[in-house]
């Protein structure tokens, strides 16, 4: 941490891994969004979602998680996923390095489905998430086509807008 006096105030550079965050923080809530969704779309990948009580857990977790995040007065809930990098709405996720990780877990995934984006309404509820989940096994097996519904997306990307999200 860097201080820095100026007259009448204190300023300080803080880089922000280092900075104890707190459930108000922006990119507090992005990165638990992305884990919550991790750990729903991890249940299908895997096709681990036969326990009811773990699925409805989960499903209620990501929700919150979801809802949280849009209370900042966001709209939706975007990851892109580049191969290097997460996007969390267009910008780079800051998050300790395990997130990072976990984040090009979720990236793998998607990817094997062919998908590079992965978008949710803030207001997404639990029925918007029972109606995709009969299909979502094959979607992330590459078996079914892609979901776009307004409230839950995985989309593929071209190569052109990828290579702009890394520049």
């Amino acid at each position: 941490m860097k201080l820095s006096l100026v007259p009448e105030r204190v300023t300080a550079s803080v880089d922000w891994r280092e900075t104890p965050r707190s459930p108000g923080d922006t990119f507090y809530r992005a990165e638990v969004a992305m884990l919550e969704t991790l750990r729903y779309i991890r249940l299908f990948a895997k096709e681990q979602a036969g326990d009811a009580a773990t699925l409805e857990n989960t499903r209620e977790a990501l929700c919150k998680a979801i809802h949280d995040y849009g209370a900042l007065g966001i709209g939706s809930f975007t990851l892109l996923f580049d191969g290097v990098t997460t996007y969390v709405n267009g910008t780079l996720l800051r998050a300790p390095r395990s997130s990072h990780e976990a984040a090009e877990e979720l990236g793998r995934l998607c990817g094997a489905a062919g998908a590079a984006e992965l978008s949710m309404a803030t207001d997404v509820s639990k029925d918007d998430l029972l109606a995709l989940e009969p299909r979502l096994a094959n979607i992330l097996r590459g078996e079914a086509l892609l979901p776009e519904t307004r409230a839950f997306s995985l989309r593929a990307l071209p190569e052109r807008e990828l290579a702009r999200s890394r520049a």
